[in-house]
């Protein structure tokens, strides 16, 4: 019996969400003369199918090709990025341990790459960060081929991001709907949330793709687990398994996108396709287990001590739920993630609620795979930022894993309309998303301007002073690694503050000629000047604001030419 996923979301085959699998795990329609021997031969495409799926979505990925690759290299690496660049080198320890409150010189870049550069010290060096190693140890390879320049890093974020596509319009063609799956590519190709992760030399593109790709082998696992040879079995055990290894090896948070697997299989699966699914979770986990919990056991403390995710706001129940319901808004459309308004969180409700309900009606079972995938990860995001006074919902970052999600239900929705009206809807939604569109649309910081205005008038004996005092610990990477990674090699001294220096270093400073100090205090900021010697030295120049780094001040000895 032949297993034909493009015809498993018949209306015919699939009416109610809770019909058991064997009833319909194969839709088939099998001549009186085929024979056995026929039974087990896959579909094969058809030049129509190729004119009318193939050949489009490879134009929709292009053009998230050409979205995604423009303007890659342009701006700075910033911090993220250079962690990513310090992991792939197995030197992330070494990136921390940099002196604060005291007078240093040159330091070795942490970002190198060197003969100890290898597969398992990325491993052990990530004990010391917050994430597991799949994204990093593509990347080591990645940069011995291809170098460290922007542009080049960060295109193996840009193809993973291109390639994510792919198994969300595969799915979606699988469950019979091959143009809604040409649709929600195009969306995809053009969100701004999906653009920004892929531009970013991190991992959550990556992500992305794996957590789809973990859906698309759901999905035919239900289909065929029951119909094929033991040996095919296996075979779509071991792959749907991997998908999830790898999901939760890339990032910690895919592992809420998979808790839909659990309640779409406690809705859907019974009998072998049951036992085949729990016999794969089990085996990834153990897996995952095995290879990777001694070090997630020892990135605890590190995980537990990032205070930029703390809830700042008075009233955080209401932030919290304010962020949830405008989610679609902003991975859909360029918005300022920080800012919530009560506008636009009843618009993303609005939108949640209708495409919910416009799916519901039509009683499909992609309905609840995307329902799932959005509402599952988010609801995991919201509960988190509630019970630990976390903003986990407004890092685009982390909830972007249940973008397809939401395009996915947007676009089945559509199929309400009549065929036209489908078409200017998404076509009407792509120009919006578009005409909002910018290149690059991550927002780099300004190191390589700093570091010009900064060189351009240090001297090998200056000093220069990175300041953040009065602000968060966590701020002074921010401005201080971007800005270390692009300067040449001079022998300044450098000094890091995270609080007011000591006496001794007071008395150090005071013996400079020139002193230089970064710092995002400025009496526009509402802040006074960092004056780092008021009793030896005045300010004579300062520059235009940097962004994301601050101002640079210089500070000359009284009585100084």
């Amino acid at each position: 019996m032949a297993c034909d996923s493009s015809r498993l979301e018949s209306p015919h085959v699939f009416s109610r969400i809770g019909t058991p699998t064997h009833e319909y795990a194969c839709a088939v329609t099998v001549p009186p003369a085929t024979t056995a021997s026929n039974n087990h031969t896959a579909p094969v495409a058809t030049s129509g199918e190729l004119r009318s799926f193939w050949v489009p979505l490879l134009g929709i990925l292009l053009v998230a090709s050409a979205v995604r690759f423009a303007g890659l290299g342009a701006d700075d690496y910033w911090l993220d990025e250079l962690h990513s660049l310090a992991n792939s080198a197995g030197k992330r320890a070494a990136f921390e341990d940099v002196p604060y409150g005291v007078i240093f010189r040159d330091v070795d870049r942490s970002t190198d790459l060197d003969s100890g550069s290898t597969c398992g010290a990325v491993w052990a060096t990530l004990r010391n960060d917050s994430h597991p190693p799949t994204y990093f140890l593509l990347l080591l390879g990645w940069r011995k081929w291809f170098g460290d320049s922007e542009m080049a890093v960060r295109s193996l974020a840009a193809a993973f991001s291109v390639l994510s596509l792919l198994p969300v319009a595969m799915l979606l063609r699988t469950l019979g709907r091959p143009r809604e799956g040409l649709c929600a590519a195009l969306l995809l190709a053009v969100a701004f949330a999906h653009i920004q992760m892929g531009q970013q030399n991190r991992q959550y593109s990556l992500s992305i793709l794996f957590v789809g790709c973990s859906y698309l082998m759901l999905v035919y696992g239900e289909g065929c687990w029951s119909h094929q040879s033991v040996r095919k079995r296996v075979w779509g055990s071991v792959l749907y398994g991997l998908t999830l290894y790898l999901s939760v090896l890339t990032h910690y948070f895919a592992g809420l996108a998979l808790l839909g697997h659990v309640a779409y299989a406690s809705v859907r699966f019974r009998r072998s396709v049951l036992r085949h699914w729990i016999a794969a979770v089990i085996v990834a986990c153990v897996a995952a287990c095995v290879t990777w919990l001694g070090v997630f056991l020892d990135q605890l403390d590190f995980i537990g001590s990032q205070p930029w995710l703390s809830e700042s706001a008075p009233d955080p129940i209401a932030q919290s739920l304010l962020r949830f319901f405008d989610l679609p808004i902003r991975l859909l459309f360029q918005a300022d993630p920080f800012k919530t308004f009560a506008w636009r969180s009843l618009l993303g409700l609005a939108l949640i609620v209708t495409v919910i309900v416009a799916c519901v009606r039509r009683k499909e079972r992609a309905a609840l795979i995307f329902a799932l995938w959005f509402l599952v990860p988010c609801a995991g995001f919201l509960f988190l930022d509630l019970i630990a006074h976390k903003q986990l919902l407004s890092h685009l970052r982390y909830p972007v894993v249940a973008l397809p999600g939401i395009v996915g239900l947007i676009v089945l929705a559509s199929g309400s309309l009549p065929r036209v009206g489908r078409w200017v809807l998404i076509s009407a939604l792509v120009v919006a998303i578009a005409s909002r569109m910018q290149f690059p649309a991550t927002d780099n910081p300004q190191a390589r301007l700093a570091v010009a205005e900064l060189t351009s008038r240090v001297a090998p004996n200056d000093l220069v002073i990175y300041d953040a005092v009065g602000w968060p610990n966590h701020w002074i990477p921010h401005f201080y690694a971007p800005m270390a990674y692009y300067v040449p090699k001079v022998d300044n001294a450098v000094l890091l503050l995270r609080e007011e220096m000591s006496p001794d270093v007071r008395v150090q400073v005071e013996a400079f000629e020139q002193i230089f100090v970064v710092s995002p205090r400025s009496p526009e900021s509402g802040h006074d000047i960092p004056h780092p010697a008021p009793s030896t030295h005045r300010l004579t120049a300062r520059s235009g604001y940097i962004h994301h780094i601050g101002w640079i001040y210089r500070f000359t000895r009284n009585g100084s030419v």
